[in-house]
C-alpha cells in the first residue's frame, strides 16, 4: 500500500514538473500575442498590433473609463511603406476567439518603417490614431 501511494505521489509531482512549464509557456504566448502601441485620444484606447510574418494588422479598441470593448466603428487605415508608397484599406471588425478587433491584411515583406494612420470614426467622432512599425 505504501509503494501504491509513493508512486501515486512521485507520479503527481512528476506529472507537475513537466505540465506547470508548458502552462506558463501558453500564458506567456498569449501575452505576447496581447503586445502592441497603446495610445489614447479623446478617451477610446487603441492597441496597435502588427504580426508581419502573417501579413496581419489588428487595432484594439476600449473606452478609457469604462473598459468597455468598441465594436461599433468604422476604420481606416492608411499606410506609407519604406519606399514611399501609399496604401488604404478598410479594418472590418471581427470577433476570434474571446477578442474583438478591427483587421485586414497587408504585405509587410519589405524590410524597413511602415507608417500608418488610422482613422477611426465612432460615437459621431472622427480619431486619428498614428502608429509605426520597423521590420528588420
Amino acid at each position: 500500500m505504501k509503494r501504491r501511494i509513493s508512486f501515486s505521489i512521485i507520479f503527481f509531482l512528476l506529472f507537475l514538473i513537466f505540465i506547470t512549464p508548458a502552462m506558463a509557456q501558453k500564458d506567456h504566448k498569449m501575452e505576447h500575442q496581447m503586445e502592441g502601441e497603446t495610445k489614447v485620444v479623446d478617451g477610446i484606447k487603441g492597441r496597435f498590433k502588427v504580426q508581419p510574418s502573417m501579413g496581419m494588422l489588428d487595432l484594439y479598441l476600449t473606452d478609457e473609463k469604462t473598459d468597455k470593448v468598441i465594436t461599433q466603428a468604422r476604420v481606416r487605415v492608411a499606410v506609407i511603406s519604406p519606399d514611399g508608397r501609399k496604401i488604404e484599406k478598410d479594418l472590418p471588425g471581427m470577433k476570434m476567439g474571446e477578442l474583438f478587433s478591427f483587421m485586414n491584411t497587408l504585405d509587410m515583406s519589405m524590410q524597413g518603417k511602415y507608417s500608418f494612420n488610422i482613422t477611426v470614426d465612432v460615437e459621431k467622432k472622427r480619431l486619428n490614431f498614428p502608429f509605426s512599425y520597423e521590420v528588420k
